[in-house]
């Protein structure tokens, strides 16, 4: 998702940048969607927390290649966040990256997103500094300083899981320095793959394609809810719980594969699990780390950006 420090706040809306349409249909009794638009060179993209109602029926919204930070798409949100910002000037912009393309593409977004951008066709915003990140370092400083622990964790080895949409990211550190031959990324293994099985599932259960059963992000709102899944505007006929646990299934094969990598475990002296997919992957985990006391962060969807947002402060400290 696309997320901004808003007046102080972390604020966040889906990671959707539609193309903007030309025509709503909002009047005196149909309720405007609550989007803003954003330029790209010349084309307009909506961004905000009902993009999703931008979309025609066919578009997933999603993009999950690789070179996604490259793409028009993810310079809309990095607009849309700016907007958000309502300021003309940043002195240090954060980025984060999955870890297994953060060395191919850190070099490419501090160019793109340093200098000015035109923003919308009445704003333009200027960026002094962009720092690029591996996507868990921000979890890493979110924990350790809100747990007034950072000066503890410098000295030890820290695990740093982030379930992504796109990928399952590990970070593996020795206080703040990377151990990059341990540290990875399973690409098409994050809640984007987990959401996908367990619709195949629901499309089972109601006799159905999984085309029929909605967006993998209506599913995922209502097992986060407890709720269970509704198609054709019945409600399914299992529990939220049954889902999760095959939501669950799927994702031991990404968690064992970081396990692999990481190898032995026992020198790991803390691990965190941030990001949104916390409410499928913190059991199994805590699962295959039976000896660890796995700490989820308790408003993990915005643990990176908190992260971001202290990195950026401790850059600016130091340099400024």
């Amino acid at each position: 998702a696309g997320a901004a420090q808003e007046a102080g706040r972390p604020a966040i809306f889906p990671a959707l940048a539609p193309r903007a349409v030309e025509n709503e249909l909002a009047g005196d009794y149909l309720q405007r969607r609550n989007t803003r638009r954003v330029l790209v060179g010349s084309t307009e993209y909506e961004v905000g927390p009902d993009a999703g109602h931008a979309q025609a029926g066919g578009e997933s919204g999603r993009y999950l290649q690789d070179g996604y930070s490259l793409s028009p798409q993810y310079a809309a949100l990095v607009f849309g966040a700016l907007l958000e910002m309502q300021t003309r000037a940043i002195d240090v912009l954060v980025l984060g990256l999955p870890v297994n393309t953060w060395s191919s593409y850190k070099e490419r977004l501090v160019e793109r997103f340093t200098g000015v951008h035109r923003v919308t066709k009445d704003l333009s915003v200027v960026v002094q500094k962009v720092i690029v990140v591996p996507q868990p370092l921000g979890g890493f400083y979110d924990y350790s300083v809100s747990s007034g622990r950072f000066r503890e964790m410098k000295g030890e080895t820290n695990l740093i899981i982030d379930p992504g949409f796109h990928t399952l990211d590990w970070l593996l550190t020795s206080g703040t320095t990377p151990i990059d031959a341990r540290s990875g990324a399973v690409a098409g293994a994050g809640m984007a793959e987990v959401l996908r099985d367990v619709s195949q599932h629901l499309a089972a259960d109601f006799g159905c394609s999984a085309g029929d059963v909605g967006s993998i992000d209506r599913i995922d709102a209502a097992l986060r809810a407890g709720r269970r899944p509704k198609v054709f505007g019945r409600e399914s006929p299992r529990s939220a719980d049954e889902y999760l646990a095959i939501a669950r299934m799927r994702a031991q094969d990404p968690v064992l594969k970081m396990l692999n990598k990481l190898g032995n475990v026992g020198d790991i002296d803390n691990v965190m699990l941030v990001g949104g997919g916390s409410h499928v992957y913190a059991q199994v985990i805590a699962q295959h780390l039976p000896r660890h006391n796995v700490q989820v962060a308790h408003n993990g969807v915005f643990a990176n950006v908190c992260g971001f947002q202290l990195v950026g402060e401790i850059w600016s400290r130091n340099n400024l």
